[in-house]
């Protein structure tokens, strides 16, 4: 599975969009400032300007038969510019610091399925667990504190060790997400984003 952070993956993703834009696989909905939202993480309070979805499709964890689809969110609190100068089109404002990603597993193998997505610890995963379940096992957030993004998110990384994502909304760009998460270092995440997604496919 996915080990990467978002950060990386968030670059590579759009590496993958511009080599392959006559695909015409994206969409162009993104979010708009009427739609922000504050959220708060240890403390300190965060306007998200960007909301990602990053699709990887069908996927399967115990056998070769494919039991989920799999859709990344990832929400900025700056956006997302293009950037021609830039190898891969895309430049993340130096203005971002923060980052909250979610990989999220709904039990279908033709498209996403909005629901209670409940975190199982990889090494705790089973058939039992995750066949016909809304599932995930990997969330962080990053934070930067020094404007310079593009070498790194230099304010630590926070693996997630417990709680739930819920989802509602259809189709590939217009969802509703509430984060209700437990962080390494007794940290918390309540949050809930309300708009459009800019969607990328990377099936």
């Amino acid at each position: 599975m996915k080990k990467i952070n978002s950060f990386l993956i968030l670059c590579l993703s759009l590496m993958l969009i511009i080599s392959c834009s006559d695909d015409d696989k994206t969409s162009s909905n993104s979010s708009s400032s009427s739609n922000n939202t504050f959220v708060s993480f240890d403390g300190k309070d965060y306007t998200i300007q960007s909301a990602i979805i990053f699709d990887y499709g069908p996927d399967n964890w115990f056998s070769r038969i494919n039991t989920h689809y799999n859709f990344d969110f990832n929400l900025l609190d700056a956006p997302i510019v293009k950037d021609t100068s830039s190898s891969i089109g895309y430049t993340i404002n130096t203005s971002t610091s923060i980052s909250i990603y979610v990989e999220l597993y709904s039990p279908d193998t033709t498209s996403f399925i909005p629901g209670t997505f409940n975190y199982i610890n990889n090494d705790s995963l089973t058939v039992n667990n995750t066949l016909n379940k809304f599932f995930f096992t990997i969330g962080e957030i990053e934070l930067d504190s020094n404007g310079v993004v593009n070498e790194g998110f230099d304010g630590g990384i926070f693996k997630v060790v417990g709680g739930t994502v819920i989802v509602t909304g259809s189709g590939n760009t217009n969802y509703n997400i509430t984060y209700n998460l437990q962080f390494e270092g007794n940290r918390n995440l309540n949050a809930t984003y309300y708009g459009p997604f800019k969607y990328f496919d990377l099936r």
